[in-house]
């Protein structure tokens, strides 16, 4: 008997050693992975590629356009445009006021950055003559920001050379901080011109065709040279 227990022993023995060594959990098994955080929402199409107008951060005076600068109709929306460009850069520019310094330059380049910002998106976006519209009026824009701040120097006291020296010395000045808004200016009537050319068709619009007229006969003016 006892022989025979001891072999069930040994045999047990045996089997439990030769049984492979259970492998220890990871100890993210056992746990729910979680869950993936959901997509965000896609922003919803606006249907005619421009970015969104918020009419409450409107002038009051603009927010009729800005609404139809929203509009589903991109032909609706581009021409609101132009003329949302130059209703707010008016109505932020009322309160200020101006002298020929460098703070002026900057209090205007400040209210016009969301207009030349819609105007170069008018480039981008519109047709040929939308492209026009659009080209004439940011030019007739940097030109006017120019024109303001040189208009600023007063003019001499009397027909002295010490009264006319200073103001002649006052206009140069400033001329380094306008001089960059006539140049895109002109870039600006410049581009204009390169589009009429390339669709003579167009000169039957009559807005195109006084565009491009007066485009050229800006372009004919040195835009560094203020008026006395």
């Amino acid at each position: 008997m006892r022989p025979l227990l001891l072999g069930l022993l040994f045999s047990s023995a045996t089997a439990i050693a030769d049984a492979p060594a259970p492998v220890p959990a990871r100890p993210d098994e056992g746990a729910h992975a979680p869950a993936s955080a959901p997509a965000p929402a896609p922003a919803p199409p606006r249907g005619n590629g421009l970015s969104q107008v918020v009419v409450d951060d409107l002038p009051a005076a603009c927010q009729d356009l800005g609404k139809l600068a929203d509009s589903p109709s991109a032909n609706q929306a581009l021409s609101a445009r132009i003329s949302l460009a130059s209703c707010v850069v008016e109505q932020r520019l009322k309160p200020i006021v101006l002298c020929d310094c460098e703070q002026s330059v900057r209090d205007i380049e400040a209210a016009s950055t969301q207009s030349l910002t819609l105007l170069e998106e008018v480039v981008q976006i519109g047709d040929a003559t939308t492209k026009i519209l659009a080209l004439q009026a940011q030019g007739d824009l940097l030109a006017g920001f120019a024109i303001r701040i040189l208009a600023t120097v007063p003019p001499p006291v009397d027909a002295t050379e010490a009264a006319v020296t200073l103001r002649d010395m006052r206009l140069s000045l400033i001329q380094p901080h306008v001089g960059p808004w006539q140049q895109r200016a002109r870039s600006a009537y410049q581009q204009l011109e390169t589009i009429a050319r390339a669709n003579p068709q167009l000169a039957k619009n009559s807005a195109v065709a006084a565009a491009v007229r007066a485009s050229r006969t800006k372009l004919t003016q040195s835009p560094g040279v203020a008026k006395r």
